[in-house]
């Protein structure tokens, strides 16, 4: 996949630093479920992964390795199908979380009561067998598995999508999910490394990062999305091959990464 920067037209939310209340704006690529319906895409051999905010003009066609086209489908439940079972979080704030439970499949619905983008953390650990998390009109998934599944994933950052939004948890076993704004995301500086899927806050200043990345098997691919203190345009980057590679990368700012993979980000670096 190619490493790209895709810029957004759309009005971005705001983003406001933990430590210094200082406002910063953001844009998005490939965010929330419906924002892409129709709109341009990156194509793999796997399918296809949105991204939203440009014209049709700015579709980038690349193609992966042979093995990607076999990707399995973690759910034996076509993934545009609404899950019968719908459990409210309740509403979301710059203060407050909002937190469901569940088991199996069901869609959890949440509201957003403010100007910020929400962050979903998934925490799938008693779970058995294949696990999604999607969402309503998504031509991908935020996240999936033949595993159980844990992590974090980033909602919703643009201005004109509906403080009412559905997440779709698919899963074997019971699960809880949390909401939060990203404006409550902990600071973090130095070298952060990780497995799957993760949304954090880069905290050191610095003008490039180093990032490094293992898929988990030859049908993993990372998609990720760097928004960066004070710009209105996102990062969009992504593979499906191992690598390591100094990336514009400029901290401050917010970090979703979406793999099963392994992957280390290094301000400074």
């Amino acid at each position: 996949m190619r490493r790209t920067t895709i810029a957004s037209p759309r009005a971005p939310r705001s983003l406001v630093a933990l430590a210094a209340v200082v406002v910063m704006t953001a844009a998005c690529a490939a965010c929330s479920a419906t924002e892409y319906s129709g709109g341009p895409a990156v194509t793999t051999a796997s399918g296809t992964v949105p991204v939203v905010g440009v014209s049709p003009s700015a579709r980038t066609s690349v193609t992966t390795s042979p093995a990607a086209a076999a990707r399995p489908t973690s759910s034996s439940t076509p993934g545009d199908v609404a899950p019968t079972t719908k459990i409210p979080a309740g509403t979301v704030t710059d203060r407050t979380a909002a937190r469901a439970s569940g088991s199996g499949r069901a869609a959890v619905t949440y509201v957003r009561k403010g100007d910020f983008a929400a962050v979903v953390t998934l925490d799938c650990g008693r779970c058995s067998g294949a696990t999604t998390v999607t969402g309503p009109g998504r031509g991908s998934p935020w996240g999936e598995s033949s595993e159980p599944l844990s992590g974090s994933f980033l909602m919703d950052p643009l201005k004109d999508t509906s403080d009412r939004q559905t997440v779709w948890i698919e899963a074997t076993g019971p699960w809880t999910v949390r909401i939060s704004s990203w404006n409550t995301l902990e600071p973090r500086t130095g070298k952060q490394s990780g497995t799957g899927p993760a949304v954090i806050w880069l905290a050191d200043k610095a003008t490039r990062s180093t990032f490094t990345w293992k898929p988990a098997g030859e049908d993993d691919h990372l998609v990720a999305r760097y928004f960066q203190a004070g710009k209105d345009r996102p990062y969009l980057f992504g593979d499906d091959h191992a690598f390591t590679e100094k990336l514009k990368i400029t901290t401050p700012g917010v970090l979703s990464v979406q793999t099963n993979g392994r992957w280390t980000v290094a301000p400074g670096e």
